[in-house]
């Protein structure tokens, strides 16, 4: 089984503020799941922001939880997409501490640690978290980062094309969007590994 991560976030640096996280195990080779069975496997929190509040360094200045930062520009963009952040879909609504933790839980020890660590690009969502985790050990290896645009290009998969776009999927919701890219990592999978 590997693991898929996706985050929302309130800036485009590696020290970003995680709005929100979704995740899931999955097996990339399972090319029979849909996105709806994928999905309902999905979990998703929403950092609590308030909880996660620290006033710190110079006034005007605003770091939240393990020094994630907000882009102006970032916070514009996710206000006009608000009912990807509807309420009444929420699974859980934790602090970012408690979602780290509950990341954690993808990854125990032996036989059943994740082979791979997929995210949409390793370089944005698992920096992210690493940064994040900053205070705690990441829960992952290097060398078990994966690239979901990197397999997509190799596999000539086009995921704006309307045949990869499924019915129901809530573009930058991370818990969609994680569920979204399992399923483009299984069909690129099958195309590139055919069994």
């Amino acid at each position: 089984m590997d693991v898929m991560i996706d985050l929302e976030t309130l800036g485009t640096s590696h020290n970003a503020l995680i709005l929100s996280a979704g995740f899931l195990r999955f097996d990339p080779q399972n090319c029979q799941q849909t996105f709806e069975d994928l999905l309902r496997e999905t979990s998703h929190i929403v950092v609590n922001l308030a909880a996660s509040y620290e006033d710190v360094c110079a006034p005007g200045i605003r770091e939240y939880g393990n020094g994630g930062q907000i882009n102006m520009q970032t916070l514009t963009w996710h206000l006009s997409q608000l009912p990807a952040f509807s309420s009444d879909q929420l699974t859980k609504i934790a602090d970012l501490r408690t979602m780290l933790q509950y990341i954690g839980c993808l990854f125990p020890s032996g036989n059943d640690f994740p082979e791979r660590v997929w995210a949409n690009a390793p370089s944005f969502d698992l920096a992210i978290l690493k940064n994040a985790y900053s205070r705690d050990a990441v829960p992952w290896k290097f060398f078990q980062e994966r690239d979901v645009r990197t397999l997509l290009d190799a596999a000539n998969i086009d995921k704006r094309q309307k045949e990869w776009l499924p019915n129901g999927l809530i573009k930058h919701r991370a818990d969609h969007d994680a569920a979204w890219q399992a399923w483009l990592v299984q069909q690129a999978w099958a195309r590139l590994w055919p069994l």
